[in-house]
């Protein structure tokens, strides 16, 4: 039978103070937990202030024991101990003018790009009366650069050092505009204009013009002669060529660039190192020109190293010992400063006849390795 939990004794009864006792003690419960989340924000408010009272004090230039002898040891380790600085590299500059644009060894004269005459052709010798007895010339009023004819003789004396002989005959040199146009004509009624434009140069378009260009074939000591193309040393003539600053002008498959034939016989002065760098990049002077304009003073150097490699550099990698080229647009003031590094051992500075200047620079006493230049082999059509 179910208990009467009214009359239980185990059951607690709770008089009304009990009760009151028990809601008082309650609200002081929840007041005191109240209590509690005031002073963990009064606590995490202090520490704010602690740490930006800190960083305060971090910004001020207070000084702790021993920190002035400790700056003294700094600076004077600094003195005897200097940090490694990269070498300052000085310039000095060459002013140039429009006019300069137009002369130079690595002038452009072609079809679209015609030569300007000076007004006096004083840098123009006589060949005949200022050549050495290796090398004979067709006839004795030719003229040509005198300073591209003492590297000539030089380039020849060198081919007959190697070969034992040099039977180079010099048969056209300097032209005069009239010369270029008696030629054309010439040309035009023996073949036809169209023959004639493929291997003759307009008249103010010829290189021969400059005073820098030869014509050359070959006449042994008996009498016989053989063009260029079948000279048997030829490979030998080319390379010493390179060497000397000469370049074949009209070489095989460049008729897009040049809009000339292949001429064999044609040879131009543009001087070290645009012949050899012309040789590595396998470059006619249009394809060359054009090339060396992607280089400045300023940026990348066009980089011949003295182990005949050509790669590129800038004025904080100089060479030792090499070349470097670079080009300087003329822009549109009458005057331009080139600059040209201060402890360089040489430079050269030329006009492209089209819009700026291509420098040369020459570092230390570079012995090139010997162009070894072959005759292309020209595979028959068909």
């Amino acid at each position: 039978m179910a208990q009467n939990r009214k009359n239980d004794p185990r059951r607690v009864r709770y008089t009304e103070e009990d009760v009151l006792k028990s809601a008082t003690s309650r609200y002081r419960r929840r007041s005191l937990g109240k209590s509690g989340i005031a002073v963990i924000l009064c606590t995490v408010m202090l520490l704010a202030v602690v740490a930006v009272s800190v960083a305060f004090m971090m910004t001020l230039d207070w000084k702790r024991p021993g920190r002035d002898r400790q700056d003294e040891l700094a600076e004077s380790f600094l003195k005897e101990n200097p940090p490694e600085t990269e070498p300052e590299v000085k310039f000095d500059t060459i002013t140039k003018t429009a006019a300069d644009v137009a002369v130079g060894d690595v002038i452009l004269v072609n079809y679209r790009y015609k030569y300007v005459f000076p007004e006096t052709e004083d840098h123009l010798v006589n060949i005949y009366k200022n050549k050495t007895s290796d090398y004979a010339v067709a006839y004795n009023d030719y003229l040509l650069d005198g300073d591209v004819l003492d590297v000539f003789s030089r380039l020849i004396a060198d081919l007959k050092k190697a070969t034992g002989d040099s039977p180079i005959l010099v048969n056209s040199t300097y032209r005069s505009l009239e010369d270029q146009q008696s030629i054309y004509d010439s040309y035009v009624q023996s073949n036809g204009e169209e023959y004639a434009k493929q291997y003759v140069a307009d008249p103010g378009s010829s290189e021969h013009h400059t005073g820098k260009a030869l014509d050359l074939t070959v006449r042994y000591s008996d009498g016989s002669y053989v063009q260029m193309k079948n000279y048997e040393d030829l490979d030998t003539f080319v390379s010493l060529c390179i060497m000397n600053g000469f370049v074949q002008r009209y070489p095989e498959n460049k008729y897009v660039f040049t809009h000339i034939n292949t001429e064999p016989w044609h040879y131009r002065y543009v001087g070290l190192p645009h012949s050899y760098l012309m040789f590595k990049k396998n470059m006619c002077l249009e394809e060359y020109v054009e090339f060396v304009r992607d280089y400045s003073a300023d940026g990348e150097m066009l980089l011949l190293t003295a182990e005949g490699e050509v790669s590129s550099c800038d004025k904080k990698t100089l060479p030792k010992n090499g070349y470097v080229v670079y080009y300087v647009p003329m822009g549109e003031e009458d005057t331009v400063l080139i600059p040209v590094p201060a402890d360089a051992a040489d430079y050269n500075i030329s006009g492209d006849n089209c819009g700026g200047f291509i420098v040369s620079v020459k570092f230390g006493e570079p012995e090139l390795p010997l162009a070894s230049y072959k005759v292309p082999v020209v595979t028959p059509v068909g």
